[in-house]
């Protein structure tokens, strides 16, 4: 059964990942157990994992939906998830070693050589060189 259950959370991870379920899309019980032809049993128990991570939330009644936050929460999240980031670019700063300094600058001048040289691209599109980004 854990076999079944850690397949089920993997599917459903990867189907949250590429758009097949969306924020606020109702997850299918009887559905999934069709699909997998498995027990009731494995189906509840992925969900109530992935409820504990916060991926989806159960509702009484009325099935299990991906978890979809209210536009402050989720505010709140990218606040937190900016604040993380730059403070995990700051320690990778503090022990880059001196030769993965001079490496790293060596790209950046590369790409700012072949940007100038190109164009630039920005949002999918390949902007002239020169030309200012939008």
């Amino acid at each position: 059964m854990a076999g079944q259950t850690e397949t089920l959370i993997s599917t459903i991870m990867t189907w949250i990942d590429i758009g097949r379920l969306n924020p606020g899309d109702a997850i299918d019980e009887a559905a999934l157990v069709a699909e997998f032809g498995i027990s009731c049993t494995p189906v509840r128990e992925a969900l109530l994992q992935l409820e504990a991570v916060g991926l989806i939330r159960r509702n009484p009644r009325k099935g299990a939906t991906v978890f979809r936050p209210p536009l402050e929460e989720f505010l709140a999240i990218l606040e937190v998830h900016a604040k993380l980031e730059g403070m995990a670019a700051g320690l990778a700063a503090r022990r880059l070693s001196k030769d993965s300094a001079e490496a790293l600058e060596r790209i950046v001048a590369t790409r700012e050589a072949h940007s100038a040289k190109k164009g630039r691209c920005r949002a999918g599109f390949l902007l002239p060189a020169g030309s200012p980004v939008p």
